[in-house]
């Protein structure tokens, strides 16, 4: 099984950019598997990540929250 993982920079639109290009010149016909990753979305100024991540932390400060549920 073939897999290709792309990751581009959420911070820095212009990496997407970039993996657009270098999908336009590559043949990715040839993996059974494709993966694109948005990384650094913790340091994109008011994305939803940051409030949803703001809500789960304050569960965690709730006595009555399991410690061994999934963040």
């Amino acid at each position: 099984m073939t897999t290709l993982v792309m990751v581009f920079d959420m911070n820095d639109l212009s990496s997407l950019t970039a993996l657009q290009g270098w999908v336009s010149h590559t043949d990715i016909q040839n993996f059974e598997i494709l993966l694109c990753i948005g990384n650094k979305v913790d340091v994109v100024p008011g994305h939803s990540a940051h409030a949803d991540y703001r809500r789960r932390f304050l569960k965690l400060e709730d006595s009555s929250i399991n410690l061994d549920t999934e963040f």
